[in-house]
């Protein structure tokens, strides 16, 4: 499971790779260390096309009432998303592609240290499913109406890896 990404892809080149048509607030490219929270490209089914757009990593399951009623969850088994009661329904209907170049993974030096090790795609174009992720957009509960300051809604994904050979 990986805890950062990589994207080194213009945003023209994304747009045109997957014909998509591109938002107007895309993170800034290139970034070599996307991390949790942060704002990363993906693409979307948008009526009979598809749309680049920015979403923020982490999944905020349907029960929370606040983004942060609990932990973030940023990754996914996905021998066992469609049975996690938090990602059932998302992975079966809402998903998406995360434009990643590279992807992070740490090991543990002798000192007992952690030292990331990047991988990335043999043709050095895309990783397609590496990782891929499946979105929602996270309401408030009707019960309590939030501040004027929180009304916008959040569109976040879950990372879920696969193998890609």
């Amino acid at each position: 499971m990986c805890g950062r990404i990589a994207n080194t892809m213009p945003q023209d080149a994304m747009a045109q790779l997957f014909a998509a048509k591109p938002d107007n607030d895309l993170p800034d490219v290139p970034n070599y260390n996307v991390c949790p929270t942060n704002a990363v490209h993906s693409i979307t089914a948008d009526g009979g096309g598809r749309r680049l757009q920015s979403m923020r990593w982490g999944f905020i399951p349907s029960w929370y009432k606040k983004p942060n009623d609990g932990p973030l969850l940023i990754n996914a088994r996905a021998e066992t998303i469609a049975k996690k009661p938090a990602f059932r329904v998302a992975c079966r209907e809402r998903r998406c592609v995360v434009v990643a170049t590279g992807f992070y993974e740490w090991t543990k030096s002798e000192d007992g240290g952690r030292d990331p090790c990047t991988s990335r795609a043999v043709t050095a174009h895309l990783l397609l499913s590496r990782p891929s992720g499946k979105t929602g957009t996270w309401k408030r509960p009707p019960s309590k109406p939030a501040p004027l300051s929180q009304r916008a809604q959040i569109q976040p994904y879950q990372a879920f890896t696969t193998v890609c050979l």
